[in-house]
C-alpha cells in the first residue's frame, strides 16, 4: 500500500471517528442522553407557554431565522424571556456532551451543571448570533461592490458572474465557519474566552474539520430520516397557529398539543445536537491533544 493510500484510509478514519462520537455518547450514556432531551422538552414547554397565553398567539406559522435578530423579530417583546431560555438550555446541553467526550467517567449529574462554563458559553453563542449576519451582509456588500464593474463589463454574462460570485461567497462563508467552528468548545475546555486562540487552534486542520463536519450531516439526515419520519409527520399534523382574539379554552388546548409536540421535537432535535457537539468536542480534543484543560481546573477546585 502506498504512503498516499495509507494517509488516506488515516484520514478517513479518523473523520468517520469523530463523525460517530455522538453514537458512543449515546451508547455509552442512554441515561444522559434522556435527560438531555427531557431538559429540552422543558425548554421547549416554557417556550410554548409563554406564547401560548401572551397577548397574542403566535405558536406554528413559519418557523423564526436562526440568528438572535430572527427570533427576536418573531417573538416579539415576549423574545426577552424566550430568547435567554433558549440559549440556556443550548449551553448547558452543549456543555454536557462536552463533558460526556472530554471526560467521560465523570458522570454525576448526567454531566450537567449551570455554572461560569455554562455562562461563558452562553455568551459566545449570543456574540455569535449577533455578529453572523453582520458578517453576512459585510461579506455581500463587498461581494456586490466587487462584482459590479464586471456587470458593466459584460452585461450579457450578468447570470453567470452572479453564479460565480454565489459560489466564491458560499465557499468563503464555509471557510470562515469552519475555521471558527471550535469557538465554543475551546471557550468550554480553557474555562476563559480566550479570543487570540479561536482562529488559532483550527489551523491546518479545515479539511479535517469540513469532511467531520459534513460526515456528521449525513449521518444525522440519515438517522433522523428513520427515527423521526413518525415526528415529522406528527409535527405537520399537530401545528396550529391561532390568531388573536384567543379564548382561554382554546390556549390551553393548543397548550396541551405543544406538550406532545414539545416531547417529540426535543427529541428530534437532540440527535443532530449531540452527533455534532460530540463530533467537535472529540475534534478539539485530537486537535489540542491531552486533556482539555476547563476540566483540570474543575478537578483541582
Amino acid at each position: 500500500m502506498s504512503d498516499f493510500l495509507r494517509s488516506a484510509v488515516r484520514f478517513a478514519l479518523a473523520v468517520l471517528t469523530a463523525a460517530t462520537e455522538g453514537f458512543r455518547v449515546v451508547r455509552r450514556e442512554p441515561r444522559a442522553f434522556l435527560v438531555w432531551t427531557l431538559l429540552w422538552m422543558l425548554v421547549l414547554l416554557v417556550v410554548a407557554t409563554i406564547m401560548a397565553f401572551g397577548p397574542r398567539v403566535v405558536l406554528g406559522g413559519p418557523a423564526p431565522r436562526g440568528d438572535l435578530l430572527g427570533l427576536v423579530s418573531h417573538f416579539g417583546v415576549r423574545a426577552i424571556v424566550i430568547v435567554p431560555v433558549l440559549v440556556a438550555g443550548w449551553a448547558v446541553t452543549t456543555t454536557a456532551i462536552c463533558r460526556a467526550v472530554f471526560d467521560p467517567d465523570h458522570r454525576a449529574i448526567f454531566h450537567l451543571r449551570f455554572g461560569v462554563a455554562e455562562l461563558r458559553v452562553a455568551l459566545i453563542h449570543t456574540v455569535t448570533a449577533l455578529v453572523t449576519p453582520l458578517i453576512v451582509a459585510l461579506i455581500l456588500g463587498i461581494g456586490a461592490i466587487v462584482a459590479r464593474p464586471f456587470f458593466e463589463a459584460a452585461p450579457t454574462m450578468a447570470a453567470d458572474i452572479a453564479a460565480a460570485g454565489l459560489l466564491i461567497t458560499v465557499c468563503l462563508l464555509v471557510w470562515l465557519y469552519v475555521r471558527l467552528s471550535l469557538i465554543p468548545i475551546e471557550t468550554f475546555a480553557e474555562g476563559r474566552i480566550h479570543v487570540s486562540a479561536y482562529w488559532p487552534v483550527t489551523r491546518g486542520h479545515f479539511w479535517y474539520l469540513l469532511w467531520t463536519y459534513l460526515a456528521v450531516l449525513v449521518i444525522a439526515a440519515a438517522t433522523s430520516a428513520v427515527l423521526g419520519a413518525p415526528i415529522m409527520l406528527l409535527l405537520q399534523s399537530g401545528t396550529a397557529a391561532i390568531a388573536q382574539p384567543a379564548s382561554l379554552l382554546q390556549r390551553a388546548q393548543l397548550l396541551g398539543a405543544a406538550a406532545a409536540l414539545s416531547a417529540a421535537s426535543a427529541f428530534f432535535f437532540m440527535i443532530p445536537t449531540v452527533l455534532m457537539s460530540a463530533a467537535q468536542a472529540y475534534a478539539y480534543r485530537a486537535i489540542a491533544g491531552g486533556r482539555p484543560g476547563a476540566l483540570e481546573a474543575e478537578a483541582i477546585a
